[in-house]
């Protein structure tokens, strides 16, 4: 499968990003999800002991993004005043790298 040699050559932390992903889609059975960014690098150091500062997070999803692995699309509306409010971004998972994700994890478990 085209994903797995991406993952297998993606920098440090992203197949666990693609994890931390999968688990929020499938916590809240939604076809995505919309976590901050400060709560990627909390769930990340968490769950996966990864450190990760703020600017190699926007790195890790413009990889995982140009190599078509997700897709983001930015939130934001007007508030009352007219003024525009940046919300957090939704993050859409390709249905075949949950598949490679989740046989991923599995493999590591065991």
């Amino acid at each position: 499968m085209q994903y797995e040699g991406i993952l297998s050559a993606a920098p440090r932390g992203s197949t666990e990003l693609l994890e931390t992903f999968a688990a929020l889609i499938e916590k809240f059975g939604k076809d995505y999800c919309y976590p901050t960014q400060k709560k990627l690098i909390e769930l990340l150091e968490t769950y996966h002991g990864i450190i990760m500062s703020k600017r190699t997070l926007n790195r890790r999803l413009a990889f995982l993004d140009e190599n078509g692995l997700i897709h983001r699309i930015r939130r934001n509306c007007k508030g009352p005043d007219g003024i525009m409010r940046f919300r957090s971004t939704a993050y859409y998972l390709c249905r075949q790298v949950v598949k490679v994700v989740k046989t991923l994890a599995k493999r590591l478990k065991k």
